[in-house]
């Protein structure tokens, strides 16, 4: 074992979300309508740096790929994207691989910087005298269905694989990709996008790749630019996302999490103590309690206005535990109740 981890960060924003509706020819207006259905606010769409959880990616993707009417299979699709996960489009970590001094460091990047990259899968590297292994597993912690974990395995697999294929040379070229699919019904077209031998039905979603090729280096391999790279990479990773007043912070991590984090829960993402949180959100005219009724009364809002669900789901899905409650809270919003404020 060379190395292992995962390389989904709990927190991206909305731009990966807006990049992959483009691939799926969702345009602008059909993504502001799932946007809406999902809970999401419509200025969403207009702040590229909007903060999103991994599970609400998953919900935005799952959307997408009811929306899209794919003729293609997911893996002929998603190869077929591969120019796309360009290694030169991820800015500071993909420099950090392109100049790597081995392959073992590229491949690492994505293992050490996760918050920077947003994959989706666990990803294993691992070496015997046959191959050096790249397997790639999903470990959500949510119910899946097998398309979006599929999507979620081929995303990552695709990129590493473009990612290997830019950065060697000839002798460290993937040499075979397993996949644990049953073969499409597009599989020769499948394989006719790559240079190596593609298996479906395999025990893993995994790359190949000759045994000795973890010390290799890459063609433009730079160890100066590589440690910079490795510097930007480490002081991206230790910034707040996307810093303004804290109250600012405090919405975009409400709004990351449905039903939205409570005080404990959001003071500890933010760095600090419950008692620090409400004193400096009253310096700045506001409190935990008027934020959270924001983005409750903008969701519950969202959801009666644009979905089919009955008052007691919505009620659910927002967090609360008897339908009463949520009736009570949005009264005191909005001065009418869901089902009056929906009907009109």
């Amino acid at each position: 074992m060379l190395a292992v981890g995962s390389l989904a960060s709990a927190a991206r924003t909305i731009t990966g979300v807006q990049s992959q509706a483009e691939w799926f020819g969702v345009d602008t207006k059909g993504l502001q309508a799932i946007l809406r259905r999902v809970g999401l606010p419509e200025r969403a769409f207009d702040e590229p740096t909007f903060l999103i959880s991994i599970d609400q990616e998953l919900v935005l993707i799952e959307a997408l790929l009811a929306a899209a009417h794919l003729n293609a299979s997911l893996s002929a699709f998603v190869f077929g994207q591969r120019d796309l996960h360009d290694i030169t489009l991820f800015g500071a970590p993909g420099l950090a691989m392109r100049h790597a001094p081995d392959l073992l460091s590229l491949l690492k990047v994505g293992l050490d910087f996760p918050q920077l990259l947003w994959g989706h899968s666990r990803m294993r590297i691992v070496t015997s005298p046959i191959a050096l292994s790249i397997t790639f597993s999903i470990d959500w912690r949510t119910t899946a269905q097998d398309a979006l974990v599929e999507y979620g395995l081929l995303l990552d697999l695709v990129s590493y694989y473009t990612f290997v294929n830019q950065s060697m040379g000839r002798q460290a070229q993937v040499s075979a990709i397993h996949l644990p699919f049953a073969e499409p019904h597009d599989a020769d077209i499948v394989r006719s996008l790559v240079d190596c031998p593609v298996h479906f039905g395999a025990e893993a979603a995994e790359i190949l790749l000759p045994p000795e090729c973890a010390a290799m280096v890459p063609l433009r391999s730079r160890p100066l630019i590589y440690q910079q790279s490795i510097a930007v990479c480490r002081e991206l990773a230790h910034l707040r996302p996307f810093e303004t007043t804290l109250s600012d912070q405090a919405l975009r991590w409400l709004w990351a999490y449905s039903p939205p984090l409570p005080r404990t829960a959001l003071a500890k993402q933010l760095g600090m103590s419950e008692r620090s949180l409400a004193r400096r959100l009253r310096a700045e005219g506001t409190s935990f309690q008027k934020l959270f009724a924001e983005v409750q009364s903008e969701r519950a809002r969202n959801l009666l206005r644009t979905s089919n669900q009955s008052i007691a789901e919505i009620s659910y899905q927002l967090g609360y535990a008897d339908p009463a409650a949520f009736t009570r809270a949005f009264t005191g919003w909005t001065g009418k109740t869901p089902s009056a404020w929906r009907a009109r």
